[in-house]
């Protein structure tokens, strides 16, 4: 008797300490999902000279590109990203996945996003003044916090307003 409460106890604190991680994955999730991403960009154009904030289009690779899943983890799902994207931005959202389905008229919409932007590598994130009808881009991903990121965001962005 004594070695199945030992037994159940142990099994407890197993199944605890398997329950914390996946709790944690999904605040990330919830936290990306808090975020108001377009797919069209006709509609985050309307929205951008409606709200006179510029558009930041993220074109990514999704579910193959490990520079893309590096900018998702570190910046895109922070809190500081999301702070500042709900606040300064209209968000875009241009996918180019290999292994999940998206819509035909999607990929046809990205992939004219794609030519009309110039985009040649991913993830490529373009910052789109509505007013100035100019835009400004950057491709790849160092490795920098979310933090360090938006600073360069926000010069983009000081940039295109004059």
């Amino acid at each position: 008797m004594k070695n199945l409460i030992l037994f159940l106890t142990f099994l407890c604190a197993l199944t605890f300490s398997f329950a914390a991680p996946s709790s944690a994955k999904n605040e990330d999730s919830a936290s990306k999902s808090k975020l108001d991403w377009n797919l069209d960009f006709d509609k985050a154009l309307e929205k951008s000279k409606k709200e006179n904030k510029p558009i930041l289009i993220l074109f990514t690779g999704s579910d193959w590109c490990p520079p893309c899943k590096n900018l998702e983890k570190t910046v895109i799902s922070s809190r500081d990203f999301e702070k500042f994207a709900k606040t300064d931005v209209i968000l875009v959202y241009c996918d180019f996945p290999r292994g999940k389905e998206i819509s035909e008229d999607q990929k046809k919409h990205n992939k004219s996003l794609q030519g009309r932007f110039g985009v040649g590598g991913f993830p490529t994130v373009v910052i789109y003044n509505s007013k100035s009808e100019k835009s400004d881009k950057t491709v790849g991903y160092s490795g920098d916090d979310a933090k360090a990121y938006i600073k360069d965001i926000k010069s983009m962005i000081k940039k295109l307003e004059k």
